[in-house]
């Protein structure tokens, strides 16, 4: 009986990502709804829309080198070599998942991180141990750009050569499943970018409420900061439900490339400050990616599944006849 195919995207994945990041929308919208505020609806909308057309605008090659290039000669982006470790394995990696272009790999400035990671403009926070955790750790797909981002200081953090195999596998998996076309991934934008600009505008309009004495709007103004926020973390709550699901499927396949649960594991504790730290299930809710020790659980259990399946082809190498790449057989835990 030959066995099942490996699937990197199975349907129970869509279901749950697609499921959570509408419910997340919706409860957002009624909050706008309810704030009397169409306006922000329309944005949201729009937001939505741009988000997934700026991913089909980054599969187009010629658009892709043109922003790339762009933030390379501004030094914001900086090349890392083919030689380099990371290059080597992820071209490795590229040839046993059958990619036809292995992705490119740029370090990024501390500005440009913060400016994508941190909400309404605290960039100038963005210092101290904050930072040093952030650069450290970093490592992100850009699915509709083949691209890897990372930083200089988290290629030199002293990861093994297999622990940057797990990761580069895990980042792929994201490439290989184009999520930056899914819902979840549109809904962040939504429920990031909107409540920021209503979050300013709100306060803007109180202001001069203030100044002007115009208590009733100044009023309005304040329900309506509560009832968007409020609307936004239960959207979010929701929506994370489903980018924690697309996280640990980017693991599932992470394991199923290398075999190697132990570097996965190590990877994690090395890159993430809060390894074995516990997380309550509510502060779980608020965040986009699964805590370490609950990360752990789950890859342990998974990797007894994967194992089930046979290990990925490897190309072979014409000249020579034997296998171009070696993987690993599967380790006990």
């Amino acid at each position: 009986m030959a066995q099942k195919r490996w699937k990197y995207v199975t349907p129970r994945d869509r279901v749950v990502t697609t499921t959570s990041a509408a419910a997340g929308l919706a409860v957002f919208g009624a909050g706008l709804a309810v704030a009397l505020n169409p306006v922000a609806l329309a944005a949201a909308g729009g937001i939505a829309l741009l988000n997934y057309g700026a991913g089909r605008l980054f599969s187009i090659p010629a658009y892709r080198r043109m922003a790339i290039n762009s933030a390379v000669k501004k030094g914001t982006w900086e090349a890392v070599p083919d030689d380099a470790p990371a290059s080597r394995i992820t071209a490795e990696i590229s040839k046993q998942m059958g990619r036809k272009e292995a992705p490119k790999i740029f370090t990024v400035d501390d500005k440009t991180l913060a400016k994508s990671a941190l909400p309404f403009g605290l960039r100038w926070i963005f210092k101290g141990e904050l930072r040093n955790q952030a650069v450290k750790s970093i490592f992100a797909a850009l699915p509709g750009a083949n691209t890897i981002i990372t930083t200089k200081e988290a290629l030199n953090n002293g990861l093994s050569e297999d622990q940057l195999r797990f990761i580069a596998a895990h980042e792929m998996s994201h490439l290989q499943a184009k999520d930056n076309r899914t819902l979840s991934i549109a809904a962040r934008v939504v429920l990031q970018k909107v409540p920021r600009a209503l979050f300013w505008g709100s306060l803007t309009a109180g202001g001069v409420a203030l100044f002007g004495a115009s208590l009733p709007i100044l009023a309005g103004g304040l329900a309506s900061v509560g009832i968007i926020a409020g609307a936004t973390l239960a959207g979010r709550a929701l929506n994370n439900f489903g980018l924690r699901t697309v996280e640990q499927r980017a693991d599932r396949n992470g394991l199923y490339i290398t075999r190697d649960l132990d570097s996965a594991k190590s990877a994690f504790a090395a890159i993430e400050p809060t390894a074995g730290q516990k997380t309550s299930l509510f502060k779980e809710m608020f965040l986009d990616h699964p805590s370490n020790t609950r990360r752990v659980k789950i890859m342990t259990k998974a990797f007894q599944k994967v194992c089930k399946y046979q290990p990925v082809e490897v190309p072979t190498d014409p000249a020579t006849a034997k296998p171009a790449l070696k993987v690993r057989p599967p380790q006990p835990s």
